[in-house]
């Protein structure tokens, strides 16, 4: 496959058990054995043509390859490269996936080993310092947790904020370090030499050993090179994979972000570091210049293709790997979930409740009468301050995108809606009488462009007025039907006018006017401006999406198809209660008073995947377990998209196909005859999972005293029939595990009973400690922040067995090697494990494992046995298509109706057709139809 011409994307969803993520690193494994026989380990390949792994998944704990597969990997030639996020770098416990070093241990080998380099030295001993700063920060946090006064708060505050700057100034230092490496002063080494002597000294190290490292141990101390080395892994580590094949490991959620590359300087020589997204780097692609994808989407096909082909999608001449014929095999592990958060990043906020709406238009009113003024005046350009041209500029801006591209209504003009909120003091608000109405209205309203929103006749039917006569507020209510004589601006002006408020202010950049604007040129200092100050910051901040707002087509007779719902960003406007307000206002508790956001929807994932795919060799693998989901609107890419321009653009679809069946079978034959399982199924409203509670007095004496324990952290949860089910069903799981004496993995929909067991715990330690002999693999720790209490051994019945019980996530992978826990060294102890069907991650894949003797001695005798007992508890409590209010009219639900609209091949939908209805009908029915599947995609990719 890695071998293979032409790009592909590959879908394998056949359900758990059949090691696919096992399978797809051994056939990179076996790909690098055939490309280099006989390498030594400080091979480089300049030459390219060459094939990288990149695996990627959702959570940090599900990076963990087996360790035989590592060796043959390095022994190959190959490289391993952890691809990390900000968060990551700066934390000093987090564990490297490929060393299994922790952060801390690495940059203190990096110190002594470079702290004498004329190039780094003095960035190695500010990376040394920041360390031991925080480690004393830390030291100092955990000696406050015993004292709760006043002075020790404002204590803690400062040391707060220290552990913010010193974790910030250690991602700084190591950037800094790398940058140094090819700065003026440098020793003027390519990045292939810098690569070479890297692999030459660990090599040299390796063999000097007088002990093989072990997993958690600080090796020899490194060389000068290596460090270099290190740094520019952890910086550039895209430069790497230009000169030895590689394996990249990072999480969705940084895929979707950016790293550096070395880039020609413009002027001058050496090089300079450039920020560039993956997907653009790996399928060697260029931003477009000037998006026209509003205006190709009326094209047809052909025009839209040749449109991505040539201009979209538009091919870098100086990406290194096309020219060297390097390729890439992208690994999406867990897709269903790693498609959820791909598609959560292309939601851009572009105005937040902290960007206070009222104010800022305000502000621009007042800018709005000093433009009027000079126009009073004919006070000519060159006349003009600074300062005052760039408010005509602003202005001008308003005035042209509300002519060209908005439609107010009768009457309304720029100037009647800047006036009335030209002496505002609140925010918006709408009356008790018709805030239901009016919210229902204005959550979620989905534009396609400045002029169009869904359901737009209600927005029409929305003013504005200053209430009860008072200038200084601003009240939204509902118009009288057939008042002709009411002219007042509607929130479908307001919509519009926000649009063209923020891409005016995304244009202001002169530094010395915005800072005036804030403040009237004086530091930390506040004006009546503030609003729009900060306003033109957060504009400043999305100015590179703010103008795809305008970058959308005005035709109503659009159709809805895949080029659009997929490629075409779309607006989202959101007004929200602000319930505190209502309680300390006291005389205006009918008075509601409403916040405003704004969002922008990029993009769809399915757009990434074409940039990585099209004119390239590359590959791209979807691993789930979700089989029988394959044509789902959500947790999936769509492959009906993906089919659509897969001849056009140059890649294969390649799926499993009817004639695959038989082979499935066979192979779920064979699981089945290894894994034997008894499969048990309960009905949903059935109390107890066996009858040994109503047998057993000693069993429902010991149910009951857990139970009254969990009944406080629980108060809120046990009120809710579901989630007192699933929290019954799990402690009954857990202490059928000790009576039965059988090893046990229980996964649930939620991690409340975890936290809940964990506050019982701390609360009846004593007692516990007592009664069951409770204690907790944290006992020892001294710092209470970094007791997590995941992992605790009790006896619940005498006589009976002992259970391990360990709360498994993704957190606790970061803090303890969750390996040794599977170690039982006797028959009378049982092992639980206990998450949540997203939390549970690779924890899924270990195995009970009895040993005799030390752990550590692969010579000793060992036995590996699966969990006897596999307890999925189900009982849903939440919705996927209503939110925490219970709203239908949500964005995701928007997506899901244009998703089934594009692969409608029956009727045709255009924007003007698009008038949704949540409550019931056909948007209704289309949203109802797919929950099932994302109920059930976390469940089945675990069982």
């Amino acid at each position: 496959m890695h071998e293979r011409d032409g790009a592909e994307v590959i879908f394998s969803s056949d359900g758990t058990g059949f090691g696919k993520s096992y399978g797809v690193i051994q056939g990179y494994v076996e790909y690098l054995e055939r490309f280099a026989k006989t390498p030594k380990s400080d091979d480089l390949f300049p030459e390219g043509g060459f094939t990288n792994l990149l695996f990627m998944s959702p959570q940090k704990s599900q990076i963990d390859l087996d360790s035989s597969q590592k060796e043959k990997i390095l022994a190959a030639g190959g490289e391993f490269v952890c691809v990390l996020s900000r968060k990551d770098i700066a934390d000093l416990d987090f564990m490297d996936w490929a060393s299994g070093l922790k952060n801390r241990d690495r940059y203190i080998q990096w110190y002594e080993g470079a702290k004498g380099s004329k190039y780094i030295g003095v960035a190695m001993r500010s990376l040394n310092y920041h360390v031991s700063q925080i480690d004393r920060c830390e030291e100092q946090l955990k000696k406050l947790t015993t004292y709760g006064s006043q002075d020790t708060n404002y204590e803690r505050e400062i040391l707060e904020e220290q552990l913010k700057n010193c974790r910030h100034s250690i991602r700084n230092t190591i950037e800094s370090a790398c940058k140094l490496l090819f700065g003026p002063d440098s020793e003027k080494a390519s990045i292939k030499e810098y690569i070479r002597r890297g692999l030459q000294a660990r090599q040299e190290r390796m063999k000097n050993a007088e002990t093989v490292r072990k997993p958690g141990k600080l090796e020899p101390k490194i060389s000068v090179h290596e460090v270099y080395f290190e740094l520019i892994k952890q910086v550039l580590p895209f430069e790497v994979c230009q000169y030895r094949p590689s394996v990249l490991l990072m999480t969705t959620n940084k895929f979707d972000t950016s790293t550096y590359r070395l880039v020609p300087r413009q002027r001058g020589e050496g090089v300079r570091f450039e920020s560039v997204g993956f997907d653009l780097l790996i399928g060697g692609k260029l931003t477009p210049k000037d998006p026209q994808i509003s205006t190709v989407a009326a094209a047809g096909h052909i025009g839209q293709v040749t449109y991505l082909r040539d201009e979209h999608f538009r091919r870098n001449p100086d990406c290194p790997f096309r020219q060297k014929n390097i390729r890439f095999t992208v690994i999406i592990d867990e897709l269903h979930e790693a498609y959820t958060r791909l598609d959560e990043t292309c939601h851009v906020k572009l105005i937040t409740q902290e960007n206070n709406l009222a104010h800022v238009i305000s502000v621009a009113g007042r800018i709005h009468n000093a433009v009027l003024s000079l126009e009073r005046r004919n006070k000519p350009k060159e006349a003009q301050t600074t300062f005052e041209q760039e408010m005509v500029k602003f202005i001008t801006t308003l005035r042209n995108l509300l002519a060209e591209k908005c439609e107010l209504s009768p009457g309304t003009t720029l100037g009647s809606i800047l006036e009335m909120f030209r002496d505002q003091l609140g925010a918006f608000e709408v009356n008790g009488d018709a805030a239901e109405r009016i919210i229902s209205i204005t959550r979620n309203v989905f534009s396609f462009n400045p002029k169009m929103y869904v359901n737009e006749e209600g927005l029409k039917r929305i003013r504005m007025r200053n209430s009860e006569g008072d200038i200084t507020r601003t009240e939204l209510y509902y118009e009288v039907e057939n008042d002709a004589s009411d002219t007042n601006p509607t929130l479908h002006d307001l919509f519009q006018l926000v649009s063209v408020i923020l891409a005016a202010c995304s244009e202001i950049t002169n530094r010395h006017f915005k800072r005036w604007v804030k403040n009237g040129g004086q530091d930390n200092s506040s004006s009546q401006n503030t609003p729009l100050g900060q306003f033109v910051d957060a504009a400043n901040n999305v100015a590179g999406v703010v103008r795809h707002i305008f970058d959308r087509t005005t035709d109503e007779n659009l159709l809805i198809d895949h080029f659009y719902t997929y490629l075409q960003p779309k607006t989202v406007f959101t007004m929200t209660p602000i319930a505190e307000l209502n309680y300390v206002n006291r005389g205006a508790e009918r008075t509601i008073i409403l916040a405003f956001e704004m969002d922008l929807v990029q993009e769809l994932p399915e757009a990434m995947l074409l940039r990585l795919l099209t004119g390239t060799h590359n590959k791209v693998i979807g691993l789930s377990a979700t089989s029988g989901f394959s044509h789902t609107k959500n947790g999936n890419f769509n492959r009906r998209f993906l089919a659509r321009y897969s001849r056009d653009l140059g890649y294969r679809v390649v799926e499993r196909e009817k004639a695959d069946i038989d082979t499935l079978k066979a192979l779920r034959g064979l699981r089945a005859s290894i894994r034997n399982v008894d499969f048990r199924v309960f009905d949903d409203k059935q109390l107890k999972l066996t009858d040994i509670y109503q047998n057993c007095e000693i069993y429902r004496r010991t149910y009951d005293n857990f139970f009254d324990a969990l009944k406080k952290p629980l108060e809120y949860d046990l009120k809710n029939t579901y989630k007192r089910r699933q929290c019954q069903r799990e402690l009954e799981a857990l202490l059928l595990a000790a009576y039965e004496g059988k090893n046990s993995l229980i996964l649930s929909l939620s991690g409340t009973f975890k936290r809940a067991f964990i506050s019982a715990w701390r609360t009846h330690q004593p007692a516990w400690r007592q009664q069951y002999g409770m204690h907790s693999r944290c006992d020892k720790k001294t710092d209470n922040d970094k007791k997590h209490d995941q992992i605790l051994t009790f006896t619940p019945f005498k006589g009976r067995h002992t259970v391990h019980l360990v709360f498994f996530d993704s957190p606790l992978a970061n803090v303890e090697d969750i390996r040794q826990e599977t170690y039982l060294q006797n028959s009378n102890t049982v092992l639980v494990f206990m998450s949540s069907y997203k939390s549970a991650g690779t924890g899924l894949n270990y195995f009970v494992k009895y040993h005799d003797g030390d752990i550590n001695d692969i010579n000793a005798s060992r036995l590996d046995v699966d969990f006897e007992r596999l307890v999925l508890i189900n009982s849903s409590f939440y919705s996927e298509v209503k939110d925490n209010s219970g709203n239908l009219n949500t964005l995701p639900n928007y997506v899901t109706v244009l998703k089934h609209y594009a692969d409608d091949d029956i009727t045709v939908h255009k924007l003007a057709d698009f008038n949704v209805n949540f409550a019931h009908g056909a948007d209704f029915n289309v949203n109802f139809a797919h929950r099932p599947w994302r109920k059930l995609s976390p469940v089945n990719g675990r069982t």
